[in-house]
């Protein structure tokens, strides 16, 4: 699982910092990840708004996926 989300949120090949052009009034997205071996933070700016035509739109188009994945962590509701 955790290999899932490293892979499909993409974390793993991350930059440590996605706030180039940010903007200034739009919050920092904080992902902190220690587990399978990897410790990493990845602080993205931003997440969730529209593409700005920057080579970091595909990795910011996962970064919200991963974003909404972990805002519904129990999605079928299957943790007691």
């Amino acid at each position: 699982m955790i290999d899932g989300f490293v892979a499909q949120g993409g974390i793993g090949a991350a930059r440590d910092l996605y706030i180039d052009n940010g903007i200034m009034d739009a919050p920092n997205t904080i992902f902190t990840i220690n587990a399978g071996g990897l410790k990493k933070v990845v602080t993205v700016n931003a997440v969730g708004m529209e593409p700005t035509g920057s080579p970091d739109d595909a990795a910011r188009a996962q970064f919200k996926k991963l974003a909404d994945r972990l805002r519904d962590f129990d999605e079928r509701g299957t943790i007691a």
